[in-house]
């Protein structure tokens, strides 16, 4: 955080964005609610990170599997 500012700042921050990070959430949580990830090796690892300019990456791939979730109303 400080290095890139995606909205602006001060007198010229965007008024949307309250709006575009909500609108992010909520298509995030609709893949989350329909489907199950699990991983690969049976348990989860959190990676460690790379610091780069403005996002940090992880610094190895995590592998799942993922399956459509079954909810009561599936046949």
């Amino acid at each position: 955080m400080g290095t890139i500012r995606p909205y602006g700042g001060g007198p010229s921050m965007c008024p949307g964005r309250i709006f575009a990070e909500r609108e992010i959430l909520a298509c995030v949580a609709g893949v989350l609610m329909m489907w199950d990830f699990e991983p690969v090796g049976g348990k989860w690892t959190i990676p460690g990170l790379k610091k780069t300019s403005g996002i940090s990456l992880p610094t190895e791939d995590t592998r799942v599997r993922i399956k459509r979730r079954k909810f009561e109303w599936d046949a």
